[in-house]
């Protein structure tokens, strides 16, 4: 959700190659498995990658109800990775 991560760029993709759903904190929701069932039945999309970043607002925040919910990398199969704000690198997490 953070507007300073251009997924575009960060990928090397052009726009349209990609489907990107983005939400606060990274969360998996009901919504977002919905999209995601979406994208891959309806559109063939065949990988997922879900992308957190560096200095998120978002586990800080008290008035969260999901700020407790970590999101791991192999969850519903997907790849994961840490997007660092302060130096532009994408590391992917095990």
């Amino acid at each position: 959700m953070d507007a300073r991560l251009d997924i575009y760029r960060i990928l090397g993709l052009n726009e349209g190659d990609a489907h990107v759903i983005r939400n606060a904190g990274g969360v998996v929701t009901d919504d977002a498995v919905r999209s995601l069932a979406i994208s891959q039945r309806l559109l063939g999309t065949r990988k997922i990658f879900l992308i957190h970043h560096t200095d998120c607002g978002m586990p800080t925040s008290v008035d969260s109800p999901h700020h407790r919910q970590p999101v791991h990398s192999a969850h519903r199969g997907g790849r994961g990775f840490i997007f660092d704000v302060a130096t532009g690198r994408l590391k992917e997490v095990a």
